[in-house]
This record gives C-alpha cells, sequence and structure tokens, in this order.
C-alpha cells in the first residue's frame, strides 16, 4: 500500500513540476511578445519620424523654388 501512495505521490510531484515549467515557459513567451510589440511599435514611430521630417524637407524645397 505505502508503494502505490509513493507512486502517486510521484506522480502528483512531476505533474506539479512540470505545469511550473510550463508556467515559466509561458510568462518568458509572453515577455518575449510583449517585448517584440514594443519594439514593432518604436520601430513604426521612428519611421514616422523620418517620413514627416523628409515630407517636410521636401515641402520647404517646393515652397522655396516657388517664391
Amino acid at each position: 500500500m505505502q508503494t502505490h501512495y509513493s507512486q502517486h505521490l510521484n506522480i502528483f510531484e512531476v505533474d506539479s513540476f512540470n505545469a511550473m515549467i510550463g508556467s515559466e515557459e509561458n510568462r518568458a513567451l509572453t515577455k518575449k511578445q510583449q517585448r517584440n510589440k514594443r519594439m514593432s511599435a518604436a520601430r513604426r514611430a521612428i519611421e514616422k519620424h523620418h517620413e514627416n521630417k523628409q515630407l517636410s524637407n521636401d515641402v520647404n524645397e517646393i515652397w522655396l523654388g516657388l517664391n
């Protein structure tokens, strides 16, 4: 009877350990996805800034060329 109880306890310990590891992996993946999302947003903001700056320069050149 003790052996049967020990087997169930060991299975429970293994399942608990696997759940803990799975939870850590899930947390790490979520953190990585959030970082990638922030990096993409920052990259888009930088590109938009450069586009606006280029547009402003182009408009100024046209405006100065008309005067």
